[in-house]
């Protein structure tokens, strides 16, 4: 069983685009033979991502897994790319993140999460993503919010979390307390 794929790649820019394909599992052989600091895998079908995904190659900026199928992301799987800036996870149908999904990405200052099932925020699941300025966590499916849960986010300047199903922020909720940079808030 053969999977015909088009890989685009331009040694300029060290980026490899392997958009619309058919990829069930992570390409693991031509991502950890090259020098990359951009990786689009984008709009295939890939369904987990595994904390061995990076070893060989940590290097990128940004990473893009929008649009497949992910619907389970290991623990750590991102803990060795601390170089990463941009971080695009939207359009597929995670449900659940493990505290320590984004343990070691203090450089990112972009996560895309919109458009998945996330049904609600753990306190310490943005712990050490000291940098992020931009937060989408729309169009998912948040009831609750942890206290605490934007607490060391003191760079936060963008957050968005229209379009989920949370009906009342209460008065003695200190989820937001942090936010000391926030200057758009979309609810």
């Amino acid at each position: 069983d053969f999977d015909f794929f088009y890989v685009k790649f331009n040694r300029n820019s060290q980026c490899l685009n392997l958009e619309n394909n058919f990829f069930d599992e992570y390409p693991k052989g031509i991502i950890n033979s090259l020098s990359l600091t951009c990786l689009l895998i984008k709009q295939n079908r890939l369904k987990k991502i595994e904390n061995h995904f990076f070893l060989l190659n940590s290097n990128f900026f940004i990473a893009s897994f929008s649009q497949n199928h992910i619907s389970f992301i290991q623990p750590k799987s991102f803990s060795k790319l601390s170089s990463l800036i941009n971080l695009d996870l939207s359009f597929n149908f995670i449900d659940n993140l493990d505290v320590t999904t984004f343990i070691g990405l203090y450089n990112l200052r972009s996560l895309n999460l919109s458009h998945n099932s996330i049904n609600h925020i753990q306190k310490d699941l943005f712990q050490q993503l000291f940098s992020l300025k931009i937060l989408d966590l729309s169009n998912n499916l948040v009831k609750y919010i942890e206290e605490n849960s934007f607490f060391n986010l003191n760079s936060l300047k963008f957050l968005y979390m229209n379009q989920n199903q949370i009906s009342v922020i209460a008065r003695s909720n200190q989820s937001l307390i942090g936010l000391k940079e926030l200057k758009y808030f979309q609810i």
